[in-house]
């Protein structure tokens, strides 16, 4: 299990795909946002960055990064967790501990005499 969570991390730290820019002088272009050369955008609600490359002033094409595939688990307590609100790289998925809902019965109450010495 720990070698498959190794190996998904060293494997997918992240994709890229180079496109030609569309030839529309000082700019590339991803569906309707206009992106200048040297400037980078993050398409919302899309895990990428996209930068602009281009020399003497004309747009030559436009960088993607995205997220590599989802990390594959076959433990039960392990769940994919997205955070599409973030800006790429950090929106990709990664495996976290899932973490169950206790039950009130299975809560228990902590005081200070409870905390280890050196540790206060």
């Amino acid at each position: 299990m720990k070698v498959l969570l190794i190996l998904s991390a060293l494997v997918g730290v992240a994709f890229s795909a180079t496109a030609i820019a569309p030839a529309h002088g000082k700019y590339c272009y991803h569906e309707k946002h206009r992106i200048g050369i040297g400037m980078t955008y993050y398409p919302p609600g899309e895990c990428m960055e996209i930068t602009c490359e281009g020399s003497g002033g004309e747009a030559k094409l436009a960088h993607y990064l995205t997220c590599p595939p989802a990390p594959v688990t076959d433990s039960n307590d392990l769940v994919i967790v997205e955070r599409r609100e973030l800006k790429y790289p950090k929106c990709c998925p990664t495996l976290s501990r899932k973490i169950e809902q206790e039950s009130p019965s299975q809560r228990r109450e902590y005081s200070i005499n409870d905390i280890p010495d050196d540790m206060k």
